[in-house]
């Protein structure tokens, strides 16, 4: 975890060992960049775009009523955006983005338009949308309300974001 005190070591660690043993795979960080402003994660970031690596950030939603209801963060679009540009600025980044339904309904117009928005202004930055759904039971007070979007909405979705020229990777 980026709040590791050792974060920076671990990054050299685990670049050390990928090497050791010959394998060909890119380190990934996965982040909701909250810590990003720190200097010592900075450091750590750059370490791991050095040795080939990838940030997935994720985005989930991006007005602040869904992304309190989803994530249970009280971010602004404007901060998730200035960790955006903090991480673009040091490696490679991937959005890694959940999209799934609460009490049965999909992401509504509001929830599309704005996502929308934040990737085309992003588009040139980024390396594409890793796009996934729930795979398995969520462990979240509020699993209850969570569940899969089908296949075809899943896939619709993805089409759109590809729309903006973007890169998209689903995993349903």
């Amino acid at each position: 975890p980026t709040s590791s005190p050792q974060f920076v070591q671990a990054v050299e660690i685990a670049r050390r060992q990928r090497d050791a043993h010959g394998l060909k795979i890119p380190l990934v960080l996965i982040t909701n960049g909250s810590l990003l402003l720190r200097p010592e994660v900075q450091t750590g970031v750059k370490a791991l775009a050095d040795a080939g690596g990838v940030v997935w950030f994720k985005v989930d939603r991006l007005l602040p009523e869904s992304m309190k209801r989803i994530n249970g963060i009280s971010y602004k679009p404007e901060q998730i955006q200035h960790r955006l540009d903090v991480a673009c600025s040091l490696a490679p980044v991937w959005l890694q983005t959940c999209w799934l339904a609460w009490d049965g309904q999909a992401p509504g117009a509001d929830d599309e338009a704005a996502y929308l928005e934040f990737v085309a202004r992003n588009a040139q930055k980024i390396q594409g949308v890793h796009l996934y759904g729930l795979a398995r039971p969520s462990l979240q007070p509020e699993a209850v309300h969570l569940s899969a979007l089908d296949e075809n909405t899943m896939n619709a979705w993805a089409d759109k974001i590809r729309a903006l020229g973007v890169k998209v990777q689903v995993s349903a």
